[in-house]
C-alpha cells in the first residue's frame, strides 16, 4: 500500500485519526486527503500528508495530487539508497528542528509585509524576513526564521507578486528569495540550492537562469 486517500469526516474515526495509526506502521503509506473541510489543512501537513485537495474535486487537480504522490515515492527510494542525499539538509549538518505552524489567511498590508490572521488576531510579516515559499496543494507555506506560516493561495500568484522583490520559482514546489541562498550546488547532474539548513532541489528548467541571476548578483 503506498497512497491513501481520505476525508476529513468519516464514519467511525476521522481522517486525521486514520493518518495518525498509518504513521505508526513500519513502511506508512503516503497520506492524499480530499475534503470539502479547508480548516483541517494544518494538521493534515503535521501528519505529513502529500497534498489536500479541496471538494469539489476538479479532475486535474486530483491528478496533480496524484503526481505528487508519485514524486515523493520516487524521492523515498531514492533517499532508501545509500548514496542518496536528498533529503539531508547540507552533508554533516543537523537537520533543523521543526518549526511552528501557524494556519493563516492572506491580505496584504502596504506593498512590503503579507498579513497573517490567526484566532482572529492579525499580524504583519515582513516580506523581507520570508525565506522561501513551499507548495502543499491549494495552500503554500511561507518559511522565516522564525517559523513557517500556511496560507491559502497558490505559489504561482505569490512568485508574480514578489518577483520585483527577489523571489525566483527553482522548482514546481519552491519559490525562493535570491538573497537567502547561501549556496548553489551541482552534485552528480542535479542542481539545489541551501537556504538557511534547508537544501531544495532545482529543476532542469530552472537551473540555468537561477545560475545566470546568482553570477550577475555576485558581480554587481
Amino acid at each position: 500500500m503506498d497512497v491513501v486517500f481520505l476525508d476529513i469526516h468519516m464514519a467511525g474515526l476521522t481522517g486525521l485519526d486514520i493518518a495518525r495509526l498509518l504513521a505508526g506502521f513500519a513502511r506508512p503509506p503516503l497520506i492524499v486527503f480530499v475534503t470539502a473541510h479547508e480548516g483541517f489543512a494544518v494538521q493534515a501537513f503535521d501528519l505529513k500528508a502529500v497534498d489536500y485537495v479541496l471538494k469539489p474535486v476538479r479532475p486535474e487537480r486530483l491528478a496533480e495530487a496524484v503526481r505528487r504522490a508519485c514524486e515523493q515515492l520516487g524521492r523515498s527510494e531514492e533517499a532508501a539508497a545509500p548514496a542518496a542525499a536528498a533529503e539531508v539538509p547540507v552533508a554533516g549538518a543537523a537537520v533543523a528542528p521543526r518549526r511552528p505552524v501557524t494556519e493563516v489567511t492572506v491580505a496584504d498590508r502596504a506593498s512590503d509585509q503579507i498579513a497573517v490572521e490567526l484566532g482572529g488576531v492579525t499580524r504583519f510579516v515582513a516580506i523581507a524576513d520570508i525565506s522561501y515559499v513551499e507548495a502543499q496543494g491549494d495552500y503554500a507555506r511561507l518559511h522565516t526564521d522564525e517559523g513557517s506560516h500556511l496560507v491559502r493561495i497558490p505559489v504561482s500568484t505569490l512568485e508574480e507578486r514578489w518577483a520585483a522583490r527577489g523571489f525566483v520559482r527553482i522548482h514546481r514546489r519552491h519559490l525562493v528569495a535570491l538573497a537567502r541562498i547561501d549556496e548553489l550546488r551541482l552534485e552528480a547532474g542535479t542542481t539545489s540550492v541551501r537556504v538557511g539548513a534547508a537544501e531544495l532541489q532545482v529543476s532542469r528548467r530552472h537551473a540555468r537562469e537561477l545560475r545566470d541571476l546568482l553570477m550577475r548578483q555576485a558581480t554587481g
